[in-house]
């Protein structure tokens, strides 16, 4: 009998030894990938969470820095009926303005709050602005009865800075009683609001406060534009607002239209 002895790399265990170190190599590169995977979606989601919460802060801080001038105005209108000894349309104007400044302190710490609790701050604003300019407007608000007002979620004080600018530089400056008509509907998961007002206009309105002296720029305007700015980045769906010029029969300025599309989340 011939007995060959094989080389050392032809054995069975050289071979056995071969394939586990080459499984424990593919195993140990394998996991190292998955490992720096994990990583760095680790450190991506703690990247996504600082942002959202440096968003939300921002947010919030936008929200509190309502119009100044609006409280300090109402202050001032409370002050005078006291003054002139009208005790009770001061308790009427102070009850309504505490409301008023409850639900915006109650909202402003909210991303999102019930459309019928915006609606609700929303007319208490406009009876405020009544009372304090002696009933120089009327205002209508019509809610298409297919919003379900308990359940879709809006962004809070969106809407009033435009219901402001309004009355502030349209309506005051028409000689007879304005009017403001307010009207919600919905479409394709998006909340419709239209704000029509029937005053000078804006070139009429802008020519009046350059002869004035008057170059303020509307600080609930800038605030709110930059809040919508900031919920439509990185999103898919955006926040729109487009005004439109209204022109009588005769082609004179009747006024503004303000659109908002509002994107809602359901409750």
């Amino acid at each position: 009998s011939v007995i060959v002895t094989p080389s050392w790399y032809g054995t069975w265990l050289f071979r056995i030894l071969v394939a586990v170190v080459v499984i424990a190599t593919v195993w140990i590169l394998i996991y190292r990938r998955i490992k720096n995977i994990r990583r760095k979606h680790e450190i991506d989601k703690k990247l996504l969470e600082i942002e959202k919460q440096k968003f939300d802060l921002e947010q919030k801080a936008l929200r509190l820095q309502m119009n100044p001038h609006f409280i300090f105005n109402s202050l001032n209108s409370i002050q005078s009926y006291i003054l002139t000894h009208d005790m009770e349309m001061a308790v009427t104007y102070l009850g309504k303005f505490s409301q008023l400044m409850r639900l915006i302190l109650t909202n402003s710490g909210n991303k999102f709050v019930p459309f019928k609790e915006e609606l609700k701050a929303l007319k208490h604003y406009l009876d405020l602005e009544k009372l304090r300019f002696d009933n120089k407007f009327e205002y209508n608000i019509r809610v298409d009865e297919k919003i379900d007002d308990d359940f879709i979620e809006i962004p809070p004080m969106v809407i009033q800075p435009y219901v402001e600018n309004a009355i502030i530089h349209g309506i005051l400056h028409k000689e007879s009683t304005g009017l403001i008509e307010i009207e919600f509907n919905l479409s394709n998961h998006t909340l419709l609001c239209s704000i029509t007002d029937n005053g000078v206009g804006r070139t009429l309105s802008e020519k009046i406060r350059k002869e004035a002296g008057i170059q303020r720029k509307s600080t609930g305007m800038y605030i709110t534009k930059a809040r919508l700015e900031m919920l439509s980045s990185g999103q898919r769906d955006e926040y729109a607002v487009k005004v439109t010029d209204l022109k009588d029969s005769d082609g004179k300025a009747a006024g503004t239209k303000v659109d908002l599309i509002i994107h809602y989340v359901d409750d």
